[in-house]
């Protein structure tokens, strides 16, 4: 997890736990300078620092730094996920070819890397390398949260979407529970043809905003976008698909189909499913528990590629246990 907070002089401060480890930073946008665990980096125009060797003993350790110059992202994407995908260098560094065993590695595939991987932005062959077991011991090791430090709340609600299967792209809408449970509010399978979401580099989601009751967000995948609201506004539970609103009731779940036909996307249905999340990203749990969600996906149908194919069988065992 990580915080930020600004400084009265103007810094940011920053600080990341993950995996036993206790990572800070402090940028300094007035001298131009970024301070990583005491050591401090002149940036002279960079803004990318790459910090290398986090949990080796002689680490972490200051690789280097580049400037990554401003992309044109399309409106309403999230900037960092689009830079680190569209950046070669950046996209190099995250080695997204080594990946975890699975069914561990669908945590770690995230977004960038999957979209990346498919797209054939990612050359590397894939290896798979065992969870490092055992605590860390270097400068940036810690046993638990310190002093004075502050975590930041997990949202409330959140969305997203990811390519799923060689013809579904999925979004959703998640929420959390006062007592800290994720749950799935809304969750839709926007299915195609075969790799209709892999034919153009435009990919993403983002938020449509709105009110407290409503959320809306728009996903852009093949060239074409499309539009999805969750509302639960007057009591009732209700589904923009497009410009079409769809009683919910008790269902939680929408199948599209035909989305890149010459008709446009087709609503065929809804249903429920359990909601309960055990993380507001594991989307996968609750498509695996559904065995008619998972029959949507179809992911007996084979990409030509053999890159992507093979990408998308590590996609598709989440929900088909193979």
């Amino acid at each position: 997890m990580a915080n930020s907070s600004a400084a009265r002089d103007g810094a940011v401060n920053f600080s990341v736990e993950q995996g036993g480890l206790h990572l800070t930073a402090r940028y300094d946008p007035a001298g131009k300078t970024v301070t990583i665990l005491g050591e401090r980096v002149d940036l002279a125009g960079a803004n990318v620092v790459f910090v290398d060797r986090v949990d080796s003993p002689d680490g972490p350790v200051i690789a280097g730094t580049t400037t990554v110059r401003p992309r044109n992202v399309a409106r309403g994407l999230p900037v960092v996920p689009a830079v680190l995908r569209d950046t070669p260098e950046l996209l190099a560094y995250l080695r997204c070819e080594a990946q975890l065993p699975e069914p561990m590695n669908q945590m770690a595939m995230n977004s960038v890397c999957t979209e990346a991987i498919l797209r054939e932005l990612v050359k590397a062959d894939r290896t798979v390398t065992p969870v490092p077991a055992g605590p860390v011991t270097n400068r940036a090791a810690a046993t638990g949260t310190p002093a004075g430090s502050r975590t930041l709340p997990e949202p409330a609600a959140s969305s997203g979407s990811a390519v799923v299967s060689p013809v579904v792209v999925a979004s959703w809408f998640t929420s959390r529970s006062a007592t800290g449970g994720a749950r799935m509010d809304l969750l839709v399978l926007w299915r195609g043809s075969l790799g209709w979401a892999l034919r153009e580099q435009t990919a993403g989601g983002s938020s449509g905003g709105g009110s407290g009751t409503r959320r809306g967000a728009t996903v852009r995948y093949g060239g074409r976008s499309f539009y999805a609201a969750f509302d639960t506004g007057s009591g009732s539970r209700t589904a923009q698909i497009e410009d079409t609103t769809i009683p919910l009731g008790d269902h939680n779940v929408v199948l599209v189909d035909d989305v890149d036909s010459a008709g446009g996307p087709r609503v065929v249905k809804t249903l429920h499913v359990d909601p309960d999340l055990p993380d507001p990203r594991r989307i996968d749990a609750v498509i695996a528990r559904s065995p008619e969600l998972a029959s949507y996906l179809r992911c007996d149908r084979k990409l030509d590629d053999p890159r992507q194919q093979r990408t998308m069988e590590t996609l598709c065992a989440r929900f088909t246990g193979r």
